[in-house]
């Protein structure tokens, strides 16, 4: 239901926090595939919130 809402709301709270000095970070694992990946880079640039590329650890 808020789904498509929140996601929005979501890039909006960051850059927020981005502009008010609050330390803040979007976040990705790296198993979604590279043009994901590189769709993240291109929404956190434009957001001007740094982006974190997280390695997929597989269980052991």
């Amino acid at each position: 239901m808020f789904r498509l809402d929140a996601f929005p709301a979501l890039v909006e709270f960051a850059k927020s926090c981005v502009k008010n000095g609050v330390a803040c970070r979007f976040s990705v694992v790296d198993c979604i595939g590279e043009d994901a990946v590189a769709s993240c880079k291109r929404l956190a640039e434009s957001a001007g919130v740094p982006l974190y590329v997280r390695k997929y650890i597989a269980d052991s």
